[in-house]
């Protein structure tokens, strides 16, 4: 029996390790933290309670990190790493949009399995669909900004061409009495 299929097996034996008490306590994650009380019963290991993580459960060293299929789990993030995979491989999350496509291109071309996608050809696709969809939009907002540029210049110019119109002093008087009164009025 393989190593693998050694670590499935064990793995279906294994119980879930659960901290004490979180099937009670619902602000208690569903996750294992070591007991620590004086008089826990798990630490304590008494019968008829949580088994503990222990060494025993750990999985055969040949099939440890290994994927489910069976493979070495290698983060690529360049073209260079991409060379010296052999078999399977995992893009690396934080790359870019180009970048991810390129190197999936490259994976297709040399036939490695990407175990972070499913469906490699239409990730691709989903992409290219995606970066197009970009520079549409970019387009559609560097062409706006053009315009509304372009209309503000013909307002100015006609504002130019307009003569300016004098203020006789009456209506500068009324002017500045309106503008007192609404002073005195915020205050």
């Amino acid at each position: 029996m393989d190593a693998l299929q050694l670590r499935n097996k064990l793995k279906g034996k294994k119980p879930t390790f659960l901290r004490s008490d979180a099937h009670r306590v619902p602000r208690l994650e569903k996750k294992w933290h070591a007991p620590k009380g004086g008089d826990n019963k798990i630490r304590r290991r008494l019968r008829g309670h949580r088994r503990q993580p222990t060494v025993g459960w750990r999985s055969p060293r040949p099939a440890r990190n290994l994927s489910p299929e069976g493979f070495e789990q290698v983060v690529v993030y360049t073209e260079a790493d991409l060379a010296k995979v052999r078999g399977a491989c995992i893009i690396a999350r934080t790359l870019g949009a180009r970048k991810r496509m390129h190197l999936l291109k490259k994976a297709q071309e040399v036939k490695l399995k990407v175990l972070n996608f499913k469906d490699v050809a239409r990730a691709i696709r989903q992409i290219e669909e995606d970066i197009k969809a970009r520079k549409e939009q970019e387009k559609a907002r560097v062409s706006k900004k053009e315009k509304t540029k372009q209309e503000a210049l013909k307002k100015a110019a006609q504002k130019e061409k307009e003569p300016k119109k004098e203020e006789t002093a009456e209506e500068k008087a009324k002017r500045e009495a309106e503008e007192k009164r609404k002073v005195l009025e915020q205050k």
